[in-house]
C-alpha cells in the first residue's frame, strides 16, 4: 500500500498509483465497514489525483469544492477542475459548469456561457443536460424560445432515457402556445407517467379532457384528475372552480340525455361523452364507443370512419369486422390490410359491384330516436351528417354485435 501523505502523492504518480489514491479517496468520502467517512480527507486525496490528470477526481474534487461538500465552497476551484475534466469528454463535469453559469452559483450569471456549456454537455451524451437545454427553450430563459429546438433536445433526452415531469409540461405549454393542443396532451401524458403525483400534470390532464383539447372530452376522466388536485391541493381556487365547471355540465349532459335514447327491441341505448351504452335488466353495459379516430364496437373493432372526401360525413362499414373475425387485425393493422387487399375482400365477401344500400331509417320522435331495420344484404355502408343521428346509426351497430342476434347481418352474410 502507497504512503498517502501530501508529500508523497504531489507530483507525477503512474497510473497504478493513481487508481489507488482514487479508490482510497472513495473510501473516505463513501465510507465502508473500514473507513469512516472522512471528506477532507477524500479531498486532498481526489484534488492529488485531479491534479495529475484523473478525469473522475477532476470531476469529484470540483463537485466537492461546487457545493462545499466536506469543503468550504469554493467556485474557482470547481470551474477549474469541472473544466479540466469536461475537456477529457465528462459530460457531467460540462453539466455541473453550465449550471454553474446559468444558476449564478457562488459566480455572476453568464447565459451565454452556461448555454454553451449546457449544449456541450448535451452533445456528449447527457440526457439530463439535453433535457434541461430543452426545457431553457420551451420557457424562454437564457435563450430565445425556439419550439423546434425545446422538442429536439427532450426528444433526444428521452430517446437516452431521461423524462422529466417539469420539462415535458414545458413543452406541452409550449405546444399549446402554438394551438397544437394534441401535441401538448401527449406531453402532459408523459409527464403524469414519469410523476404520478405532479399536481400542475394532473391539473392539465383534467383541463384537457374537460375542454376536448387535443384529445376526446371526457368528464369522468376530467372529473377524476381535478379531484385529486382538489383533495391534495386544497388551497388551489383554479382546480376547485374547474371542479364545479364540470359538475355543472355533468348536470346538464345528464338532463340531455333524453334526446339522444335509442330503443331497439325493446331494450334502450344511450350514447353519452363518446359511448355508447345498453340498458339491459336494469344493467348498463358500454357496447362500443365513438371519437374523432372513428366508430368502434364493444371489443374494440373499428365499424366506421369519417370519409376522407367530406369531413362531415361518417361511414359505417363491415370491412373491419370481416377482417378482424377472419384474420384477428385491429385498427392501423387491419387498415392497412384492407387498403391491401381490397380485390380480396370484395370477392371475399361479394361486394364487388354493389350498390351502397341503406341499413335502417331512423325517427325521430318524443322519446329520442327509433331505429327500424330496412334491409338485410350482404355489405352495407351508412352515409348519413355527423350529428346525434350518426351516434344512434353507430349504437345499433354495436347493438347487432354486443346481442348477437345476428350473424352479423348488417355486414354480410
Amino acid at each position: 500500500m502507497i504512503n498517502t501523505s501530501d508529500e508523497q502523492i504531489r507530483g507525477n504518480l503512474s497510473e497504478s498509483e493513481m487508481n489507488n489514491i482514487v479508490s482510497m479517496a472513495d473510501k473516505y468520502y463513501f465510507g465502508n465497514d473500514t473507513f469512516s467517512i472522512d471528506k477532507s480527507k477524500a479531498f486532498k486525496l481526489y484534488e492529488s489525483a485531479a491534479d495529475n490528470g484523473d478525469c473522475y477526481a477532476q470531476l469529484m474534487a470540483g463537485y466537492m469544492s461546487d457545493y462545499g461538500d466536506g469543503v468550504s465552497c469554493d467556485a474557482d476551484k470547481a470551474i477549474y477542475y469541472y473544466s479540466l475534466a469536461a475537456k477529457q469528454g465528462d459530460n457531467n463535469a460540462a453539466l455541473n459548469l453550465a449550471n454553474i453559469y446559468l444558476l449564478g452559483r457562488n459566480v455572476p450569471v453568464n447565459s451565454e456561457k452556461g448555454v454553451d456549456l449546457m449544449r456541450t454537455a448535451a452533445e456528449m451524451g447527457n440526457a439530463v443536460a439535453a433535457s434541461s437545454l430543452g426545457r431553457l427553450y420551451a420557457i424562454g430563459l437564457h435563450v430565445k424560445e425556439d419550439l423546434d429546438l425545446a422538442a429536439y433536445w427532450i426528444e433526444n433526452a428521452e430517446k437516452n432515457g431521461y423524462t422529466n415531469c417539469e420539462t415535458m409540461l414545458s413543452l406541452g405549454l409550449l405546444y399549446e402556445k402554438h394551438c397544437k393542443y394534441a401535441e401538448a396532451f401527449t406531453c402532459i401524458c408523459k409527464a403524469l407517467s414519469v410523476d404520478s403525483n405532479d399536481a400542475n400534470a394532473h391539473y392539465l390532464y383534467g383541463y384537457y379532457k374537460f375542454y376536448g383539447l387535443g384529445t376526446n372530452k371526457d368528464l369522468s376522466e376530467a372529473k377524476s384528475h381535478i379531484e385529486w388536485v382538489v383533495l391534495n391541493c386544497p388551497n388551489d381556487e383554479e382546480a376547485q372552480k374547474l371542479l364545479l365547471d364540470i359538475k355543472n355540465e355533468e348536470q346538464k349532459a345528464s338532463a340531455s340525455w333524453i334526446d339522444r335514447i335509442i330503443k331497439i327491441d325493446g331494450s334502450t341505448l344511450y350514447a353519452a361523452d363518446g359511448k355508447i351504452y345498453i340498458i339491459e335488466n336494469q344493467k348498463v353495459n358500454q357496447c362500443g364507443y365513438a371519437n374523432e379516430d372513428g366508430i368502434f364496437d364493444n371489443i374494440g373493432i373499428k365499424i366506421g370512419t369519417f370519409s376522407k372526401s367530406e369531413n362531415d360525413i361518417f361511414i359505417l362499414n363491415g370491412i373491419y369486422t370481416y377482417i378482424y373475425n377472419n384474420y384477428g387485425l385491429l385498427n392501423e393493422e387491419a387498415e392497412n390490410f384492407a387498403i391491401v387487399n381490397s380485390s380480396k375482400i370484395s370477392q371475399d365477401i361479394d361486394i364487388s359491384g354493389k350498390e351502397l344500400n341503406v341499413l335502417c331509417e331512423i325517427t325521430k320522435t318524443s322519446d329520442g330516436y327509433i331505429i327500424n331495420e330496412v334491409l338485410k344484404k350482404n355489405y352495407t355502408y351508412v352515409v348519413t351528417k355527423m350529428t346525434d343521428i350518426s351516434i344512434a346509426i353507430a349504437a345499433f351497430v354495436c347493438y347487432q354485435r354486443y346481442s348477437q342476434h345476428s350473424q352479423y347481418y348488417d355486414f354480410y352474410s
